[in-house]
């Protein structure tokens, strides 16, 4: 962890917080590294998720590009 940490507060149920507890004993985290891992994790799941369907929105649009500009070439190939 670098020197610019930010400290944050939130709310959790005690259900959550007493499980995630339990998860931080049995990997011997304390429990701020083991939220601070578990959101590390979910954002960069995130982001992937995000780049991966801007990719495939990407993909689709020149796919459809493409398939426009052969449809057209078809047409002065007839010719």
């Amino acid at each position: 962890m670098g020197n610019d940490v930010r400290r944050k507060n939130f709310i959790l149920s005690a259900d959550l917080e007493r499980r995630a507890g339990e998860v931080a004993k049995r990997t011997n985290k304390d429990f701020s590294q083991l939220i601070r891992d578990a959101l590390h994790k979910y954002v960069e799941e995130f982001e992937r998720e995000m780049l991966q369907r801007e990719l495939a929105e990407g993909y689709m649009a020149s796919a459809n590009y493409y398939s426009s500009m052969n449809k057209q070439w078809e047409a002065a190939d007839a010719e």
